[in-house]
């Protein structure tokens, strides 16, 4: 019982300055990749790109979510204005991806680099939360621990 109680206890490291235990913590998960295709009924590049989307998310090694926005539903905010001569349009994580065809290659290329920035950016700041800010007296003390 005290070597699972010792295991569970949070010590300090005055070295690094920062609170650690002995099992590390579980990683962060990042994201799903979220594809939004914007489109318009009876449009057959809007069926294509509908097409490739599936297919990329059943290929992908990384969680991918697809979602459908008509642009002439009222609650898109003026998408119609915007892209009414350019269906499909394709975002990736809210950033405009592409327009009229989707190259499937280069959609699983981008998804999957989408989700490596995104867990790349998930453990960031995992790690920022983690940090904890050290009181001058303890870094005194660390400083003169680490000069002798």
């Amino acid at each position: 019982m005290l070597a699972t109680l010792a295991r569970t206890i949070p010590r300090r490291s005055l070295a690094a300055g920062r609170f650690y235990s002995a099992a590390p913590p579980a990683a962060p998960q990042a994201a799903a990749v979220t594809l939004t295709v914007f489109k318009v009924q009876d449009c057959h590049l809007c069926d294509e790109a509908m097409h490739v989307a599936e297919v990329v998310q059943k290929k992908a090694a990384v969680p991918m979510d697809i979602r459908l926005v008509d642009i002439h539903d009222k609650s898109t905010n003026g998408k119609w204005l915007k892209y009414m001569m350019d269906v499909p349009v394709m975002h990736l994580n809210d950033r405009l991806w592409g327009m009229h065809r989707a190259d499937p290659g280069k959609l699983l290329a981008d998804v999957e680099a989408a989700h490596a920035e995104s867990a790349a950016n998930t453990t960031r700041t995992a790690a920022e939360e983690q940090s904890v800010e050290v009181p001058q007296s303890d870094k005194a003390s660390a400083a003169a621990t680490a000069s002798l």
